[in-house]
């Protein structure tokens, strides 16, 4: 089961595209076969149906704690598991997974959440920032943070904090974040994953750290007039994001050498412009006044 698990994260994460954008309050889903998928998630329904198992992530459309929508995590019974996977696998664990381009060390991660846990079953939140060696062909952690979720039946927030990993020296470029509906799954804890365990999640955001790394080979421009930041850049089509030193996503456009962001109803103070283009991504640091 294990094995299965980290496979399947290497399989989902690797195959998404290095976007900014990162849906962690959950209010954009796409539908998929029969089901509906979080927009910029990768997720365990993908393999639902080559394992006979009914999808195991769900859009909560009523009570989310932020926003319409949430994400619910199911552990299922899985007649074929042990066929395909080999013996003693009856189950298969809600899974969501997610790989971003994303340059800033974060001193916190927060969300809401929920658990129900079937027979002492837990959950799992797991979050890092990597940066990739290239002589080496592979992901160094910057810095990482990790929970087990235990049984609450009301929406609670969750704070997990980051910890040094072993390139701490390293400006990171890749944010990786998973949640898993039972840890056992990847082999922590003394439970197996049990069949109904159930953990439900929104409203995703990190607590960055004031020193904001930038890429100084990018060529943008910000210029703020009246009510209105002007952003300027060379490459032809980039996604701009409007980050606020909590880690919230303000705004987010897409635009063709320029965007521009309405910062009418937004304090003054510093904030992070994210851009993301086929060639590059990085960020900026803009004082909104």
């Amino acid at each position: 089961m294990k094995a299965l698990y980290l496979t399947l994260t290497f399989l989902l994460t690797v195959g998404l595209s290095f976007t900014q954008t990162s849906n962690w309050d959950f209010e954009t889903w796409s539908s998929g076969v029969g089901y509906d998928s979080p927009n910029n998630w990768e997720n365990i329904n993908q393999y639902a149906s080559i394992l006979g198992v009914t999808p195991s992530v769900e859009k909560i459309t009523s009570g989310a704690p932020q926003g319409s929508y949430a994400a619910k995590l199911t552990t299922n019974s899985c007649a074929n598991c042990a066929a395909v996977i080999g013996p003693g696998t009856d189950t298969l664990a809600g899974l969501i997974t997610q790989n971003s381009g994303y340059t800033v060390v974060p001193q916190t991660a927060t969300f809401m959440y929920k658990y129900n846990g079937v027979a002492g079953d837990m959950g799992l939140f797991y979050i890092e920032v990597t940066s990739w060696d290239a002589v080496g062909d592979s992901a160094i952690v910057v810095a990482a943070g990790v929970d087990s979720l235990l049984t609450v039946n009301s929406w609670s927030s969750k704070t997990v904090q980051f910890y040094p990993g072993p390139g701490a020296s390293l400006t990171p470029d890749t944010i990786k974040v998973t949640f898993l509906s039972s840890a056992g799954a990847l082999g922590i804890g003394s439970v197996r994953p049990q069949i109904g365990s159930e953990l439900s999640v929104d409203a995703l955001s990190l607590n960055t750290q004031v020193s904001i790394a930038e890429n100084s080979e990018e060529n943008i421009v910000t210029v703020l007039e009246g009510t209105s930041l002007n952003i300027y850049f060379e490459t032809e089509e980039t996604q701009i994001e409007l980050i606020d030193l909590n880690g919230r996503m303000l705004e987010q456009k897409r635009g063709i050498n320029q965007v521009s962001v309405d910062v009418s109803e937004y304090p003054k103070g510093i904030y992070i412009i994210r851009y993301s283009s086929r060639e590059s991504f990085g960020t900026k640091k803009v004082f909104i006044q």
